[in-house]
């Protein structure tokens, strides 16, 4: 979903500030598998970027990509906390969930039909 120039302008920023480090699985023939961009702070490290060649896929690069970060994240940068940064499709959120992670919700959206409802919400939740 990004132009090239504002990935290269993302990518410079964080390797100025060494908060970046990328993965790459390739085989023995050169072809590329899968790659991985991770970015971190002060108290995690983050799955920000990643993806696989569809002709690969069965390779098991993905999930190797998945294992080297949280290796790196707790070995190399001694952080305890690996955020996935959450994803919409179910069958992404089925792999990450089989490396421990737990969906956060991060909004909640509601409706309401009722504008005395609404009220008592309002008045209950200030």
């Amino acid at each position: 979903p990004y132009s090239r120039a504002d990935f290269q302008r993302h990518d410079a920023a964080l390797r100025q500030k060494e908060a970046r480090h990328m993965y790459l699985a390739r085989d023995a023939t050169g072809n590329v598998h899968s790659v991985a961009y991770l970015i971190w702070d002060q108290q995690s490290v983050y799955y920000h970027l990643s993806g696989d060649d569809p002709a690969h896929r069965s390779s098991g690069s993905g999930m190797l990509m998945i294992w080297e970060g949280i290796r790196y994240a707790k070995e190399d940068l001694g952080l305890a906390t690996f955020d996935f940064e959450g994803s919409m499709m179910k069958p992404v959120g089925a792999i990450r969930r089989q490396f421990g992670a737990t969906p956060v919700p991060y909004s909640r959206i509601w409706r309401y039909d009722s504008l005395l409802y609404a009220l008592i919400d309002q008045i209950r939740n200030s």
